[in-house]
């Protein structure tokens, strides 16, 4: 019959061999959503680039396109695609990518994963009350799409410009 400590020492053994088992597939994710998250990244710099481009060589003041007359968005462009380079070589995951001799459980304090759950909102019109899902995504859209709204813009003029101009825009 196993004692106490050859039982916790098989539970030990056998945790540390499921840490070892999934550390690198872990790791490999992480790598892969690095790549993943710089080429959107690429993507947003590049899409606006090509807004930008297409603004500033089709809009015409007096005869002159405003990349004709305003060198300055050459110059401005090169420095987005700058500083969107530099941030490429600075960003990574490494803060949840596990080490060799790590131990799991001492991720839990630097990740904060806060799982959410769907439900069904009634919402209640002029013609009747309707169940409407509110799925994680919505829930975090609504929480980012707060903070940017309340983080440097006036909330009741941004709202107004939305109800009365945003559909002409």
């Amino acid at each position: 019959m196993a004692d106490g400590a050859e039982i916790e020492g098989d539970w030990a053994a056998a945790w540390m061999a499921y840490q070892d088992a999934i550390a690198q597939p872990w790791n490999d994710f992480v790598s892969k959503a690095e790549t993943i998250f710089q080429k959107g990244a690429d993507i947003d710099v590049k899409a606006n680039e090509d807004v930008i481009n297409f603004v500033a060589d089709n809009l015409y003041v007096n005869g002159e396109s405003l990349q004709e007359k305003f060198p300055q968005i050459a110059e401005y462009l090169a420095n987005v695609r700058q500083e969107a380079d530099t941030m490429a070589e600075m960003f990574n995951l490494d803060a949840i990518r596990v080490t060799k001799d790590e131990d799991w459980s001492e991720l839990e304090p630097r990740m904060s994963v806060t799982l959410l759950q769907g439900y069904y909102k009634e919402e209640c019109f002029d013609w009747g009350c309707e169940e409407t899902w509110v799925s994680p995504g919505d829930q975090i859209a609504e929480k980012v799409g707060e903070q940017i709204i309340s983080y440097g813009f006036d909330p009741t003029v941004v709202e107004e410009w939305f109800q009365n101009n945003g559909e002409t825009w």
